[in-house]
């Protein structure tokens, strides 16, 4: 039996104001864990998040990962796993969306015969979520080395999110990259794909790889910078995506709504009439 870490310990706020503290909750691991606790992240209604990347299924593979959803008393409400040795679901932790939902991320998530294809998971906030990570219930890597979840995705006001995943593969382009929009009320589940993302054409765009800014803007709610999108002959020209925070980009598997033309700069510069505000992550 591989040693583990059993419980951890809460500190339970006595009210609102910081003057003292409550009594201290004990909260143990189910059976199997072993990194119970590497994560702990509260949710706006109370509830709380435990990650244990190196969850065992008892008696099963190791190094599936867990994330275990907890009232405000210590209830367990429901863990989400996984289901193949390795997967470490959770292991990347969790992003709060502005709803009070989250989305939990699992770079080492394998897909079937996809190793290290990577998962983003949206689940209630309220609710939870059991059972184990799959493609119908998360947003995952087609290829092996997509490692979705690798980078954090960007929670916008509205309960939306963006997701940045630059190592995605387009078929056999490798490393073209890909940024999803993620809508507020259902989330988005399934295999990258140009039908639900904007994505790269040339080995090595890696598109969003440059990172996401949040805008003040009433037209757009943010932009994804690409500076290694190739824009025909021109080697790393650079592109900037933009996106609304209600109905993402304006069209799906296109690599670019704005191209720059210098292949010496590979940074674009967004438009003066956009402010950029402090992403949000």
């Amino acid at each position: 039996m591989r040693p583990a870490i059993r419980l951890i310990t809460l500190i339970v706020a006595a009210g609102t104001s910081h003057a003292g503290f409550g009594a201290q909750m004990v909260v143990p691991s189910p059976p199997g864990g072993q990194k119970f606790g590497t994560n702990v992240t509260l949710l706006p209604n109370g509830h709380f998040i435990v990650t244990d990347p190196g969850f065992d299924v008892p008696a099963g593979p190791q190094d599936v990962g867990a994330v275990h959803h907890y009232a405000p008393n210590g209830v367990l409400v429901a863990t989400l796993k996984g289901s193949s040795a390795g997967d470490q679901v959770g292991s990347a932790g969790v992003v709060v969306l502005a709803t009070g939902d989250y989305l939990v991320r699992s770079p080492a998530w394998r897909q079937g015969a996809i190793a290290i294809a990577g998962a983003i998971t949206r689940v209630d906030g309220d609710s939870g979520l059991s059972g184990v990570v799959s493609a119908a219930n998360s947003l995952v890597g087609s290829s092996t080395n997509d490692r979705v979840g690798q980078t954090a995705p960007i929670a916008l006001s509205n309960g939306a999110y963006v997701v940045v995943v630059a190592d995605w593969d387009n078929g056999g382009v490798v490393d073209a990259g890909a940024v999803v929009h993620g809508p507020f009320v259902t989330g988005i589940v399934g295999p990258i794909s140009a039908t639900n993302a904007v994505v790269g054409a040339s080995a090595g765009d890696r598109i969003g790889s440059g990172g996401i800014v949040v805008l003040s803007s009433p037209t757009y709610s943010w932009v994804a910078s690409s500076p290694d999108f190739d824009h025909g002959a021109a080697v790393d020209a650079g592109a900037v995506t933009m996106g609304t925070a209600a109905s993402g980009v304006m069209a799906l598997g296109s690599p670019v709504l704005m191209v720059r033309s210098w292949v010496q700069m590979a940074r674009p510069t967004l438009p003066a009439a956009i402010t950029p505000a402090p992403a949000t992550r």
